[in-house]
């Protein structure tokens, strides 16, 4: 993962806590620079990003 995607996953992130973001803001912003899926674990804090290796 680049400093361009991880800058984009953090703000998509903080943008979201704060109910700043709607979900499909969220996913355009995450497909824009080539993330294909995430996983958000609510219970447990995390979230997972999978990149389409392109």
């Amino acid at each position: 993962m680049n400093q361009e995607q991880v800058g984009v996953i953090q703000e998509c992130a903080a943008l979201s806590i704060q109910g700043k973001i709607s979900f499909g803001a969220v996913v355009g912003k995450l497909m824009g620079i080539g993330l294909e899926r995430y996983h958000a674990d609510y219970t447990r804090h995390e979230s997972t990003y999978y990149t389409d290796h392109t």
